[in-house]
C-alpha cells in the first residue's frame, strides 16, 4: 500500500480566514506555511487544497500566494470581498485563470486561534 503525502505535516498556521456565511458548513479556514488549507469541510480534509492566491472573480486583482503569506494581515482590507483561488495540492501550480474559487468572499483574516484545530488524529 502507497503511504500517502501529509501535506500538513511539520508546517504552522499563518492565520485564519473569515468567509461570509452563506450556510456552508465552513466559515473559517487556516492557511499553513505552504499554502495547504484547512477547514470543517469535507473538501479540505487531509490539506488536499491548497491556495494559489486571492483576487477578483474576474482575475483583474490578483495576489499569489507568495505575497498573500507574507502581507496577510497588512493588507486585510485589500482582500475583503475577493476570493481565494485555491488548487489540489499535489497538482503543480495552474495560472491563475485555470484555477478554481472558493465561491465565498473573504470577510476578514485573524491570527489563527489554534494551530492544529483542523487536524483531526
Amino acid at each position: 500500500m502507497e503511504k500517502t503525502i501529509d501535506y500538513r505535516e511539520n508546517q504552522r498556521v499563518i492565520g485564519t480566514f473569515v468567509l461570509e456565511d452563506k450556510g456552508q458548513d465552513f466559515t473559517e479556514i487556516d492557511l499553513l506555511e505552504n499554502g495547504v488549507i484547512l477547514g470543517e469541510s469535507i473538501i479540505f480534509k487531509d490539506g488536499r487544497v491548497s491556495m494559489l492566491g486571492v483576487g477578483t472573480k474576474d482575475g483583474k486583482i490578483y495576489r499569489p500566494m507568495k505575497i498573500v503569506k507574507n502581507d496577510m494581515f497588512r493588507s486585510e482590507k485589500d482582500m475583503k470581498g475577493q476570493y481565494i483561488y485555491i488548487k489540489k495540492t499535489e497538482d503543480i501550480d495552474p495560472m491563475p485563470w485555470d484555477a478554481d474559487t472558493l465561491n465565498y468572499k473573504i470577510s476578514k483574516t485573524k491570527k489563527a486561534l489554534a494551530t492544529n484545530r483542523f487536524i483531526k488524529k
